[in-house]
């Protein structure tokens, strides 16, 4: 099967054999300070029903994803008992957990060292803060939604890519599928 088709493939799969960990959805994410995974089983249909690219998405790479676009998150344990997650571009008309309102590069040139997790968390945090009210409509205090965003980790900030850009999010605090964009939403 070619890769292309076997990633799809893997993507379906995953979306539709995952199940509910038991966490609590409005609870503030854990990885990629605000990164949203979330299990949604039910947005997939049940095992062994019929389900299209277009209602999860198609696999992408959560670096790659550009402005204006919507994506989900997909989470499952392998056998070995690994946490592999998933993202997918998504129609914004679609239900979807987050989208893209701003990119940014941190200014680094490639000599410069990783400068540490928690810098470029701050760093990033206020980035994406500062922009956030000119993409909704109204200050991120009066809104329901929340602020994420992928940041470079030491891998990629170190790897041959040299990754530097910071990718700004909205998503619900709630967990609720956001449906449409939200853009001047004022939600």
């Amino acid at each position: 099967m070619p890769r292309c088709a076997a990633a799809i493939a893997a993507t379906v799969m995953l979306a539709v054999g995952c199940s509910s960990s038991g966490e609590d959805a409005g609870a503030p994410p854990t990885e990629d300070s605000g990164a949203q995974i979330v299990e949604r089983s039910e947005a997939a249909g049940s095992p062994g029903q019929e389900i299209s690219l277009e209602q999860v998405g198609f696999p992408v790479n959560k670096y790659d994803l550009g402005l204006g676009e919507c994506f989900n998150r997909y989470e499952e344990l392998d056998e070995t008992g690994v946490r592999v997650d998933e993202t997918t571009a998504i129609d914004c008309t679609t239900e979807h957990e987050g989208e893209v309102f701003y990119e940014v590069n941190f200014s680094a040139d490639s000599a410069a060292p990783f400068p540490g997790d928690g810098d470029l968390e701050a760093w990033a945090d206020a980035r994406c803060y500062e922009q956030f009210e000119s993409f909704v409509g109204i200050p991120y205090e009066l809104s329901a939604l929340e602020i994420g965003h992928f940041r470079p980790t030491r891998e990629t900030w170190e790897g041959a890519g040299l990754h530097r850009e910071v990718t700004c999010f909205v998503y619900s605090f709630s967990g609720d599928a956001l449906k449409g964009t939200m853009r001047g939403s004022e939600i």
